[in-house]
């Protein structure tokens, strides 16, 4: 998320990150940026839940637009 030459994120921004999963799989998250810090960030989706995410296990991400109607 903070790659050279991009803007760096900030809170209440939406993303949707790509990230390895313990068992060697990838998964997506969706979600407003609520915290990030140099070694995670946390995410939390529609549903309200919180994805905790460290920063090595990210693949890739970036800034979505925000849901009709709002952030969440």
């Amino acid at each position: 998320m903070n790659r050279p030459g991009r803007d760096v994120p900030r809170t209440g921004q939406r993303f949707t990150v790509r990230r390895r999963l313990p068992d060697g799989g990838v998964g997506d998250v969706i979600g407003v940026l609520i915290f990030h810090d140099d070694q995670q960030l946390v995410l939390t989706d529609r549903r309200g839940r919180n994805h905790t995410i460290a920063r090595a296990d990210v693949i890739a991400s970036r800034r979505v637009p925000d849901r009709p109607g709002g952030t969440r």
